[in-house]
């Protein structure tokens, strides 16, 4: 069953419960959508498979992820000339489908173990077909075969340099320890040379990788090096520069994404110094259950906002960009672009719409408290109502902002919410069990009191603050700004699928260990936006959601889902 719909045709496909995704797959005309449709699928699933996978498997699937950006970067002219329709296969798809279904279903069971750790070839080869068989599937569903072959001959330069770039790729992920263990040995003795001078007693066992104050020691693992964060910098810098590439000067750019590198090596050698200096004068909880576990999202985010700031307002980085045609006086408009009497009418591009705070800082006040109140707790987040004051105040602070919007909310914002929320406890629910939380336990030893506030503001920031913060941050800004960077002019009816989709993901990430659940909901409440054009409906839908699961949670005892 293949459906050769273009976009915007009026023509739709029938049939089949996946007509829907016919339909989306079908809209991405031409050879080079498809393929792109295809790395994005690709994509999302390595995202889900990262907690599954050994080691071997997360650089496999990179090495494949990279192969294939180079080759669709390469042969993008010819696959972009390649405009006829392409059918797409749903029973192939399907194919894909249960081959995915079946590697988690093998994962869970244990099969996937014993394949991984198998010792015969037969083994190792159905590991290898279990990670391959649904990429096969999922391209010749969107590629059809026939297309296939015609298009490598075509761009046979194309994907040598991919083989080439894949090998290159191999050769960098087998040679990275000694880089890794160079960047760890120059943290520590950094982290030493500066611990000397303002805690005596520190020592430091380089061999180890131990540091020892007086009454506290940490032991400097790999992930602790700082390469994690410098990754985090240059993977978010990279995407920056990708997207805001026709408003700014790459190469001065490139320059302060290296200048964000050195900073986020620097302040990983900071987060270490401090988290002795807590270790070894306030708490070892402190220091271990709560600094050590959000210090490093406090820092990634201080770095990721300064470079972003710095790259939208410094003229030395911005574009300048010519006065619009129709403001130019009429004999000027033939004029080329380069010409001296236009150089004078060059003026910097406008910085970010000034409502851009309004949507943005309720959410990033709600973020920086908590990791604020994470930090200085041990397990039990004593300091969770610093959320709701700071999310409150900058809701109040931007009102006559937000004052705009419609809040008006209806019945299929309830509907929305509750779906929602079954979504979210389906895993527990299904199981029977619940996920073992100290929560309860640290609850139960405040007086009863401490114990009904702390609730009250638990319950009362989830159901107000957070879903007004979130959805003006997700759905308001995020969504919109990637249709247009005037997003304050695009109506919420206006938003495209792609900005649906990436929005909601970067909504499902942030709950990290949940993101599938928080991607399905994210999806919930843009398309609920969507149809109705009324922030209001996204909010009410969000209260409600986090309501239900806030009875969830104090009725069945299920604390592991605050």
């Amino acid at each position: 069953m293949s459906f050769p719909v273009e976009w915007g045709s009026e023509t739709r496909p029938k049939g089949g419960a996946f007509s829907g995704l016919g339909v989306f797959a079908s809209h991405l005309n031409g050879l080079l959508g498809r393929l792109c449709f295809v790395a994005g699928v690709l994509l999302f699933e390595f995202v889900m498979r990262l907690g599954l996978l050994h080691q071997r498997g997360h650089a496999a699937l990179l090495i494949v992820f990279g192969a294939a950006v180079v080759y669709l970067r390469l042969a993008h002219p010819f696959l972009k000339s390649q405009t006829e329709v392409l059918p797409f296969s749903l029973p192939l798809f399907f194919a894909h489908l249960v081959c995915l279904a079946l590697y988690f279903a093998g994962f869970y069971s244990g099969s996937i173990y014993a394949l991984t750790h198998g010792g015969t070839i037969a083994l190792q080869a159905a590991h290898y077909a279990s990670l391959t068989a649904p990429v096969v599937f999922l391209a010749l569903a969107s590629v059809p075969f026939s297309v296939c072959i015609p298009t490598l001959r075509a761009t046979t330069p194309a994907w040598i340099c991919s083989l080439l770039a894949a090998g290159i790729l191999a050769l960098l992920r087998s040679v990275m320890g000694a880089p890794l263990g160079l960047l760890r040995t120059i943290t520590i003795d950094a982290v030493g040379l500066v611990l000397h001078s303002i805690l005596p007693g520190v020592t430091v066992d380089g061999r180890a990788c131990v540091i020892n104050a007086p009454n506290f020691s940490v032991s400097v693992g790999m992930g602790c090096s700082g390469w994690e964060g410098v990754g985090l910098v240059l993977v978010f810098g990279g995407c920056w520069l990708f997207y805001f590439r026709s408003e700014i000067r790459l190469f001065r750019a490139s320059l302060l994404v290296l200048v964000a590198l050195v900073c986020a090596g620097l302040l990983n050698v900071v987060r270490i110094c401090a988290l002795m200096l807590i270790g070894n004068f306030i708490s070892s909880d402190v220091a271990v259950n709560g600094f050590h576990s959000t210090a490093g999202w406090i820092l990634f985010l201080g770095v990721a906002l300064a470079l972003a700031a710095s790259c939208q307002n410094l003229s030395w980085v911005r574009k300048p960009t010519i006065a619009a045609h129709a403001d130019l006086p009429p004999a000027s408009r033939h004029l080329d672009a380069g010409s001296p009497a236009l150089q004078a009418r060059f003026v910097p591009r406008a910085t970010e719409s000034p409502l851009a705070p309004a949507y943005l800082l309720p959410f990033l006040f709600v973020l920086g408290s908590a990791f604020i109140s994470r930090a200085a707790s041990g397990l039990f987040d004593w300091l969770y109502p610093l959320r709701f004051f700071a999310g409150a105040f900058a809701i109040w602070y931007f009102r006559a902002e937000l004052k705009r919007l419609k809040w008006r909310f209806g019945w299929g914002a309830a509907f929305a919410g509750i779906s929602v929320f079954l979504i979210w406890i389906a895993p527990a629910a299904w199981s029977h069990t619940h996920t073992s939380s100290p929560l309860g336990q640290a609850l139960g030893t405040l007086p009863i009191s401490l114990r009904i506030g702390w609730i009250f503001f638990r319950v009362l920031t989830a159901v107000t603050v957070v879903p007004i913060a979130e959805e003006l941050a997700f759905r308001g800004y995020l969504a919109r700004r990637i249709v247009c960077r005037e997003f304050d002019f695009v109506s919420f009816t206006s938003l495209t699928i792609p900005a649906v989709l990436f929005s909601s993901l970067a909504f499902g990430l942030m709950h990290g260990s949940r993101w599938i659940a928080g991607t399905l909901a994210g999806l919930a409440f843009a398309t609920l936006l969507r149809k109705s054009g009324r922030m209001g409906d996204a909010v009410a839908a969000h209260a409600v959601s986090n309501l239900l699961l806030a009875v969830w949670v104090l009725i069945m005892g299920d604390w592991a889902q605050w």
